[in-house]
């Protein structure tokens, strides 16, 4: 199946030659495929040099034409590493489908980014990382209105998984409003958002026994020594086994000439001894509450050179525990050989303090190209 889904791939993109993403259009339905390759050599403190694939993906997409300006849309993007290895898991990584209209804007229902993808405006690099939201789903209703004088509102549904243990899958909302426009001769851009997942706690998915059956081989005789196995019956999560984790986020840049500046602001909040259910923050160590910003800002040397870095600080914290504070930077450079391919060096280093002790310190420094077609 994977070695289908991958000859599909390739022929799409074969298909597609260099200069049009367009695979087929007849009758009101087009379909197109685009997407990158994004590969780093990265040296990660007390890791060896490693090559990692960040988020290589083919994208497809069908839009059908319906009436009066409506058009259905069907989207699907494979992805093909796993964290643990480089080329080993082709998927579906994004699969949703929806309606949309130019002067109204977009609905879709599927495994998708959600508007905690939106917020970040401050983070300039390539990969180093910015600002902690929900930015994805597995079963989100998504709605972006089109923009109106450069506003636009925006709201989430998160239908939940059937396991309510799984957090960041759970059920809730989001609601968001963004603008683009200008002051003057500047370029403005601003995201904010204010959201909520219900999940249950970990460990409160259970299973038990309900009988055993009687093991056979192959032929259906019963095996000697008699062998039995449980039949599992899961056990239905009651309300007061669930909790909330809010977050809130906002985000903003300013763009004059060759400058671009910004900053974000994220925060996050689940229950006492609940922290493992919150956003990580600079490194393993997770916070009932944090408070986190990240403040960029990005020059362009050339049209097709910049240097860009940032600071990211904030504090978090569990109950009956002091203050954690983080303190992280990043800096880099790209060099953009066209607008389809671009390399990049970056690197950085963060550490986390707790009453006086350091504990987590992390730093990186990698180098990157990015392939888009």
């Amino acid at each position: 199946m994977k070695k289908t889904l991958l000859a599909l791939a390739v022929a799409a993109m074969a298909a597609s030659g260099a200069n049009t993403s367009v695979i087929y259009e007849k009758d009101g339905t087009k379909i197109d495929v685009d997407g990158h390759l994004a590969l780093e050599v990265m040296k990660a403190k007390d890791k060896r040099t490693d090559v990692v694939d960040r988020g290589s993906r083919v994208r497809f997409r069908a839009f059908q034409e319906i009436a009066n300006g409506y058009e259905a849309l069907a989207v699907a993007e494979l992805r093909f590493s796993s964290k643990e290895k480089l080329g080993d898991d082709i998927r579906a990584h994004r699969l949703f489908g929806g309606v949309q209209h130019k002067d109204i804007g977009s609905l879709t229902f599927g495994k998708q980014l959600v508007l905690g993808d939106h917020i970040p405006k401050a983070n300039y690099t390539w990969e180093m990382g910015g600002n902690v939201f929900l930015d994805s789903h597995g079963k989100a209703l998504h709605f972006m209105s089109a923009k109106f004088n450069g506003v636009r509102v925006a709201a989430d549904y998160y239908v939940g998984h059937s396991d309510k243990t799984k957090v960041d899958e759970g059920q809730g909302f989001q609601l968001d409003l963004f603008y683009d426009g200008q002051l003057g001769d500047a370029k403005v851009r601003f995201g904010s958002g204010y959201g909520e997942l219900t999940a249950a706690k970990a460990g409160a998915s259970t299973s038990v026994c309900n009988g055993y059956a009687k093991l056979t081989d192959k032929d259906g005789n019963e095996l000697n020594p008699v062998q039995t196995v449980c039949i599992k019956e899961t056990v239905t999560v009651g309300k007061e086994e669930e909790f909330k984790r809010k977050f809130a986020g906002v985000g903003f840049d300013i763009n004059y000439g060759n400058f671009t500046t910004g900053i974000d602001w994220a925060y996050a909040k689940s229950p006492k001894s609940q922290a493992a259910n919150t956003f990580q923050t600079f490194g393993s160590k997770k916070f009932e509450k944090i408070n986190r910003f990240d403040v960029g800002l990005k020059y362009a040397v050339t049209p097709q050179n910049n240097i860009y870095g940032g600071v990211l600080f904030g504090t978090g914290q569990n109950d009956g525990e002091a203050k954690a504070k983080n303190l992280g930077w990043k800096a880099g450079v790209d060099h953009r050989f066209n607008k389809f391919v671009a390399i990049y060096l970056e690197g950085g280093k963060a550490r986390t303090k707790q009453a006086g002790k350091t504990i987590e310190d992390n730093s990186t420094i990698r180098l990157g190209t990015r392939i888009t077609f």
